[in-house]
């Protein structure tokens, strides 16, 4: 190696792959900063440098086939809740209803579950809305009834768009040799 040459203008030279210069080249660190000038460096196998030992070459890839799946699968249906009676007043042209939580049900702060605010943000509407379509609440104390159900909303609510943006998280950046 002569002052001002690097590792890039070496293998280019010597048609080199930079990791066979690290294996013939232990001494060299990892981002080949420390070449003396005015020293010998190996630059060419002797023989085949693939059967070395501690040389690490790629192997092929192996597959493997999924055997076929035989049985059809056929998923159980998915329970849910029988509608309690509707509270008195509450209107019969609702696009959903939904019951009051159980008194006995785990939820924990029932109440606040329960409550005419929780259930607005839930169904997406407001509680003026709510107390509208069920006059059996009242505004002072808005909260649903236990084995009573209630309108939630009066019409089918369209989702909202989901709003994403795309941002880059590559970097490309060349490879250099110091």
């Amino acid at each position: 190696v002569e002052a001002g040459d690097y590792c890039a203008a070496i293998l280019l030279k010597f048609s080199l792959a930079l990791s066979d210069f690290y294996f013939l080249n232990p001494q060299v660190d990892s981002t080949c900063s420390n070449l003396w000038a005015n020293t010998s460096y190996c630059v060419k196998p002797v023989g085949n440098i693939e059967t070395y030992s501690g040389y690490t070459t790629a192997t092929e890839a192996t597959t493997f086939t999924r055997p076929v799946t035989t049985t059809d699968f056929v998923p159980s249906s998915i329970q849910t809740a029988t509608l309690q009676p509707t509270a008195s007043g509450t209107i019969s042209d609702c696009y959903v209803y939904e019951n009051a939580f159980d008194a006995n049900s785990k939820i924990e702060y029932l109440s606040a579950a329960d409550s005419c605010s929780s259930w607005a943000h839930f169904a997406n509407v407001t509680v003026e809305q709510l107390l509208e379509w069920n006059p059996s609440l009242s505004a002072n104390n808005c909260v649903l009834q236990a084995g009573k159900s209630y309108c939630v909303q009066k019409w089918r609510t369209p989702r909202k768009a989901f709003r994403y943006e795309i941002l880059p998280t590559l970097e490309l950046s060349a490879l250099r040799v110091h």
